[in-house]
Parts: C-alpha cells; structure tokens; sequence
C-alpha cells in the first residue's frame, strides 16, 4: 500500500466531466447580484413578457503572483437574453447565457438557467410547467448561492448564479399565496469549467481550481501520480429521481409573509472517491477517482415583513444526506446533516420606486454540513475535497445606490464586503456601471479577497485572486 501524503485536492464539485461542463461566464456586463430581500426572491415572474437580450466584450485579469495561474488573463464575447410569451392558453419562457472564449476554448459557454413550456395562468387557479423552471424554494439558499435545492452555474467562483431545477411542475395559486409541486426521473448537477484529466494529470483554466498532488513519497521516493477518472455512464450519473414541494402564503410585497418546501432529490454537487496503489511496473503510483451522486432531504423556512422602506426576514434549513455504498478500498468525501440560520434586513430610504439606494445586511449560521474524509488514505481530520459549505459563520453587508447629483441617472454603485469570522477572512466586491445610452452599458468591477494566512478555507485558500474586470455591452 501507499504512504505517505496523498491529498487530490479535486475541485471536480461544480464540474463533472468535460462532455458535462460548460465554460466561464465572466458577466463583467452586468455584475450578478443574488436577490437579497424576500420580495425579489418570491417575485412571482422571473422573466417578464416580451424579449430582451445584450452582447458584449468583457476581460477579467487576475492580480496574482507570476506563475501562479496557468491562465490569469480571460476576455470574452458575451451574450445574454431572456423572451417569455404567455398566451391564452400556453406560456413559453426562455432565458440564455452564452460567452465565447477568446484564446481560451474551455471558456466557452452556454446555459438556459430557465426555459419552459407552461399552461397560461388565465385558464384558472391550477398551472403546469414542464423544462427547467426557477422557484422560491429558499431564500437562504438563494441569496448565500450554496446550491442546495437549486443547482449552480459556477462560470465565477465568486459569483455562482442559481438555475432552476428541471421536471415537471404542477402549480396552484390564489390571493393567499401558492403551492408548487415537482417531480422529475434525472437531474442536472452543478456545472462550471471543465477539469481535464490528460497524461495522467490534472487540470484547468479555472483560477480557483485547487490541483491535486503530483506525487506522494513512497519507500523514501518520490513517486508521480497518474490519474485516471472513472466516470459511469452519463444515464447512469443522472438518472436518478426527485420529488419536492414549496409553498408561499402571506403578502410577499407588503406585510408578513411566510415560505416553506421540501424536497427529496439528489445533491447538486457531484461528490468524490478515490482509491490508489503502487505500480510496480511503472513505478508510479495510479490514482482511480469516482464520481459519486447522492440523494438527499431538504427543509425550508422563510419568515419575512416587508414594507415600503424596508424588508426584514428570517430564513432556516435542514439537510440530511443519504451515503451511498463504497468499497472499503476507496477514499471518500463525506457530507454530513446540517443546520442553517440566516437573519436578513434590507433598508429602503426612498422606497421601493425608481433608481434608488439600498442597503442590505445578512448573517450566516451553519451547523454540520461538512465532514471529514473517509478511508485507508483519508486525511486527518480534514478533506482533500472542496467544502460545500464555505463558510459556517458569516456576515455580509452591502449597498446598492446610483451616484449623486447629475451623474445619478446614469452611474450606479454597487458594493458588498462578505466577512467570514471564523477564520478571520473577508470578500470586498465593488462595480460600478454607467449607463452611456439607453442602448450601451459599461462596467468595471473588482474583487479582493483578504485572509491573514493560507488555509483550507475557500478564502484563505484563494487569498492571492485579486481581479479586476471591465466590460461593454450593447442592449436590444
């Protein structure tokens, strides 16, 4: 047997296999801003009627250390639309994202985060919609991005966008609020930039993409690690059920209102094994890694009150996982049930109308959720694995307002500090979009990360992908 260090640190979580993967969506056009109160979140039409859509260039430049990224520079032409057309009887709803890489293959990009047919609303108080459509399953989930109703489209790291679940959705709706029940045989797991496995080794242009070792000791040798990924069938990996309802009552508007879901479904985040042994032929040491999918229960919670001025809410979730059976031969990244908690306020000095500031703050509480790695080469107390939980005890403040004086009708600011106070670690994100025409928008927009020292932490681990992006975009 090995021994010796062996930690493939695969960031494989968001990316399953380059035939599923899509690339990078920079979105320096338009920042992505998660909806932060709870009547954004239970708006009840996500894409509204008619059709819109933008192209654009943007570039994004990593501030790291020389040869720290294989690629630290990306540019991309970017597209984005949405089209929706609810009839009399039929309603058919589209939105797209797509970006092609320049000098950058694995950056291209392609994504539906909702398209749908659906019966029109005006046959009755019942409705059906079959495809990928979004819902307020939870706000927690939602405006901290962790993917665990939803899937993510991870294009940015930093930035993942929520897409909708895929199946088919039967809806009830009345004056005091709705039920929606969903049901699908497959499921479409979390997608980003692709991971290539070529020569035995790994890699991708991704800058937070944590490579695995390149060789472990083995008899006081250095010994090369060969990977090969052992991927099942693509039926095989999604074919697997889900069933979930979620239901909103109350004035999600103005006044007290309340959502809560279920669901029994497979998680977002394909999981990890890995087993390995010394090749005496080649004297290398061959790593196997496997793809694992597995199910579990999530419940939901949100209490919310909202008013003209501002938005004040109360968001909990329950997850219990479901393990799979491994051999004892592998090394397997755990999950573990969890608890979560998070208490949201969002203020509104001049209302709700028009181009108008607002502020935001949010917390975050975690119970569980990670766990150790299991197996005859597992880490110690510890994962070789991305965590799906970032943080565990979180705090995020931001603000939203156009410029004042003249300037305000066309420049807006945007800027939001994350701060993880377990480890002493903080996000700073600022944009700044000027609207030159109502036709033409430009953006700049920068990210630092801050960390007082290098550690497993999402944070500490990437403290040196500083960036700052700009981009152009024509809106038709």
């Amino acid at each position: 047997m090995l021994k010796g260090s062996f930690r493939p640190t695969l960031s494989l979580t968001a990316r399953i296999a380059p035939s599923l993967a899509l690339g990078l969506w920079l979105g320096v056009a338009e920042a992505n801003w998660v909806p932060q109160s709870f009547s954004e979140a239970f708006a009840p039409e996500s894409v509204a009627d008619g059709r819109w859509g933008s192209i654009g260039l943007g570039s994004t430049s990593y501030i790291t250390p020389p040869g720290a990224l294989s690629q630290g520079n990306f540019s991309l032409i970017e597209m984005e639309g949405a089209a929706a057309r609810r009839g009399a009887e039929v309603d058919l709803v589209m939105h797209y994202q797509a970006g092609v890489g320049i000098q950058c293959a694995d950056c291209n990009a392609l994504e539906f985060p909702e398209i749908y047919i659906g019966s029109s609303k005006r046959l009755g108080p019942w409705g059906v919609q079959f495809g990928r459509v979004r819902k307020p399953w939870s706000v927690l989930d939602q405006a901290w991005q962790l993917g665990i109703i939803q899937p993510r489209f991870v294009y940015d790291y930093l930035n993942p966008e929520s897409v909708g679940l895929s199946g088919l959705f039967a809806d009830y709706q009345s004056d005091r609020g709705r039920v929606s029940f969903f049901a699908s045989p497959m499921f479409i797991p979390d997608r980003g930039l692709p991971v290539n496995f070529e020569n035995g080794k790994v890699g991708s242009v991704d800058p937070f993409f944590r490579a695995p070792i390149s060789e472990v000791v083995f008899e006081d040798q250095p010994t090369p690690i060969q990977y090969v990924l052992k991927s099942p069938s693509v039926g095989e990996l999604l074919l697997k059920p889900a069933l979930g309802v979620t239901a909103t009552a109350g004035n999600a508007v103005r006044g007290f209102s309340v959502n809560s879901s279920y669901a029994y479904k497979p998680i977002n985040q394909i999981l990890l094994a890995y087993s390995a042994r010394y090749n005496l032929s080649f004297e290398v040491a061959d790593a196997e890694v496997y793809p694992r999918v597995l199910m579990h229960h999530v419940a939901t919670c949100d209490l919310a009150y909202n008013s003209e001025h501002f938005s004040l809410g109360l968001s909990g979730l329950r997850e219990v996982p479901v393990r799979d059976e491994t051999p004892r031969s592998w090394n397997t990244q755990e999950v573990a049930p969890a608890w979560a908690v998070s208490p949201a306020l969002e203020l509104r000095p001049s209302g709700r109308r028009g181009n108008v500031p607002k502020l935001y703050a949010s917390a975050l509480r975690v119970w569980g959720g990670n766990a150790f790695d299991r197996g005859p080469l597992a880490v110690d107390n510890g994962t070789a694995f991305d965590l799906r939980y970032r943080q565990s005890t979180a705090l995020k403040l931001g603000l939203e307002s156009p410029l004042w004086g003249s300037l305000g009708e066309r420049m807006r600011l945007k800027t939001q500090t994350l701060f993880d106070l377990e480890h002493s670690a903080q996000i700073y994100t600022h944009s700044l979009e000027y609207r030159a025409s109502p036709r033409w928008r430009w953006t700049v927009a920068a990210d630092i990360l801050y960390a007082p020292k290098f550690g497993s932490d999402f944070i500490s681990s990437n403290r040196t992908n500083d960036r700052l992006s700009g981009g152009v975009a024509y809106v038709f």
